[in-house]
């Protein structure tokens, strides 16, 4: 008399136990992130007339809801809003309850936080509704209108930065040293000793003195637009002081080395 017999595969993962799921490559980690609600505008993009809280270039790290925020050093830091906020930013006390900015000011304050990585690109204001992961009925004020629907965060990658302080409080950068965000997501020289080891987030490789490019400065640029070329004295865009208007006089190469 013939009987049934479970195939080999079925009894063989029916008690397997799998505690590893591979998610993606370290360099740009697939997470879900988005800037936190409250953070105070930088620039306004005059072509889509939306307002950017992180520039590329800033280390980041993310606050107790799991939002993005620039990096801190890890010390508490005051947030502090300009006219520019009002009626646009949520403010930092609502937790998204669609309270906004109504005057300039104070703001709260940030607590210290860890890096996380780099922002690889300007992160436009998170302005989508019920999105604060602390409490998503807290809704804002715009449904159907996200810019970025997430943003990714640079882990592991060499980059390269201008030098904007020569000498600051934390000392001066050279080849081979270790790098650590100030209090506004900005790149420092870390000391053993002084900073915690979690707050590393790459070691500088290079550095070397800003100088034109394959004679872009003999290119003409349109005045305004800034493209590489006599509008930048030939320097690349990352490198040159639009507000001063000239060109930083160094340059760094970091190899990012967050997670």
């Amino acid at each position: 008399m013939s009987s049934a017999r479970i195939p080999r595969g079925y009894e063989r993962n029916s008690n397997l136990v799998r505690e590893f799921l591979e998610i993606s490559d370290g360099i740009r980690p697939a997470l879900e992130l988005r800037p936190a609600q409250y953070l105070p505008v930088k620039y306004q993009d005059h072509y889509l007339n939306d307002w950017v809280v992180v520039t590329a270039g800033t280390i980041v790290a993310v606050d107790a809801s799991g939002d993005l925020v620039n990096a801190n050093g890890g010390a508490s830091q005051a947030i502090t809003y300009t006219a520019n906020d009002i009626g646009t930013t949520v403010l930092y006390s609502s937790n998204g309850h669609d309270t906004y900015v109504s005057v300039a000011g104070a703001g709260g304050t940030l607590p210290g936080n860890k890096p996380i990585g780099v922002a690889p690109y300007d992160y436009f204001q998170n302005i989508n509704a019920g999105f604060d992961s602390a409490n998503p009925t807290g809704l804002t004020k715009y449904t159907n209108y996200q810019i970025q629907d997430k943003v990714a965060v640079l882990c592991d990658y060499l980059i390269e930065i201008p030098v904007k302080t020569a000498v600051d409080a934390s000392g001066t950068v050279n080849v081979g040293d270790l790098v650590q965000s100030d209090a506004n997501g900005g790149f420092i020289l870390w000391k053993n000793g002084t900073h915690d080891v979690t707050q590393i987030v790459g070691r500088c490789i290079q550095r070397k003195t800003v100088t034109a490019v394959d004679n872009l400065d003999k290119v003409q640029t349109v005045p305004g637009l800034g493209l590489s070329g006599s509008d930048t004295d030939g320097v690349p865009q990352h490198l040159y002081n639009y507000t001063n208007a000239t060109a930083y006089s160094e340059k760094l190469l970091i190899q990012l080395m967050v997670a």
